[in-house]
């Protein structure tokens, strides 16, 4: 009988890789299409209101200034356009963030 491996083996000699390769994740998952990416998010819905309300107490706060405000307080490091993503998710866009 013959093993597994050998199988596939075979196999790869006529059809392409990429055939082979959906076999196999057929043959051990039960699947063909290829899994979700998961997102991950670096910060979390309290993290994100946290952001908010600094952002209400000092409309003039930049994106920088707000990246070094969530390492140093929330301990999470962030680039400043992660910040900016953030906030446009908000609808707080432009210079003037929130007006008060």
């Amino acid at each position: 009988m013959e093993s597994l491996c050998e199988k596939y083996r075979r196999l790869c000699q006529k059809k392409s890789h990429s055939t082979v390769h959906d076999i196999k994740c057929y043959k051990t998952n039960n699947r063909v299409e290829n899994k979700p990416k998961k997102a991950h998010k670096i910060f979390i819905e309290a993290d994100e209101r946290y952001l908010m309300r600094k952002v209400k107490v000092n409309p003039f706060l930049s994106a920088p200034k707000l990246a070094i405000i969530a390492e140093n307080e929330l301990g999470k490091k962030a680039s400043p356009s992660t910040i900016r993503n953030v906030l446009h998710k908000k609808n707080l866009t432009g210079r003037k963030a929130f007006h008060k």
